[in-house]
């Protein structure tokens, strides 16, 4: 998570960890640095599988978690296998591959079942504002349905990580730092006269979304031998 805080400031998202690549044509770092995270999630698999309890350590960092930074770093392969970030989508694939089997292992041993109801963490108009700014950046955005594609890929590791978070009590990282989809839609409503019914950046005629499944929730769900280890 120190690495990405270098490579994208705080707090980490995808977009700027994207984005902070496209100004010094360095998206060749980027694929390195996907790379380096292939590697490092095959060995966070063994580690973690061997040895449970790691899955608890937290960094001295309040604001570090290694599942937070393996969330950007799937959401940012994600989004390129989607059709849009212009790097390489074969290392992109590979490494969203190895950290989902990292996830599923690590959870199996932890006995942590994915969730079917969970908080999405990118709504269809942060999407846009993620789009925009690969615009910005001189990076392509994707062509056709990006979003059903992107949908269809986070289905399959979204419900993993919220599990784990949920467990862990982790909040997980946002796809758009929340200040820069403020900025976009300020921009956006400027003399709009019905600006003040959309409220942080969220369409006001998007669904609601699923209410999460609590750590409560999870708790009274479990087994009993689960919840006397954890009193």
């Amino acid at each position: 998570m120190i690495l990405l805080d270098e490579r994208a400031g705080s707090p980490v998202t995808t977009s700027s960890l994207i984005c902070n690549h496209a100004p010094r044509n360095a998206m060749d770092r980027l694929d390195t640095l996907l790379a380096v995270w292939e590697q490092w999630s095959a060995e966070l698999l063994e580690s973690h599988v061997s040895y449970p309890m790691l899955s608890y350590y937290r960094s001295q960092h309040s604001d570090h978690s290694w599942l937070a930074a393996t969330a950007v770093v799937m959401d940012t392969c994600a989004l390129r296998m989607a059709g849009a970030g212009g790097f390489d989508a074969f290392q992109a694939e590979r490494t969203l591959i190895m950290s989902i089997n990292a996830l599923r292992s690590i959870n199996q041993v932890l006995h942590i079942a994915p969730l079917k109801r969970y908080n999405h963490r990118l709504s269809r108009s942060d999407f846009e504002v993620l789009s925009e700014e690969l615009r910005q950046s001189g990076l392509p955005a994707g062509e056709g349905d990006v979003w059903e594609r992107l949908s269809r890929i986070r289905n399959g590791y979204e419900p993993l990580l919220a599990a784990m978070a949920n467990y862990f009590l982790i909040q997980l990282p946002t796809w758009v730092a929340p200040a820069t989809v403020e900025r976009f839609f300020d921009s956006a409503l400027a003399g709009c006269p019905y600006h003040t019914h959309v409220l942080s950046g969220r369409d006001a005629c998007a669904e609601p979304e699923e209410p999460a499944t609590t750590a409560f929730e999870t708790l009274r769900d479990a087994e009993p031998s689960r919840v006397a280890e954890t009193m």
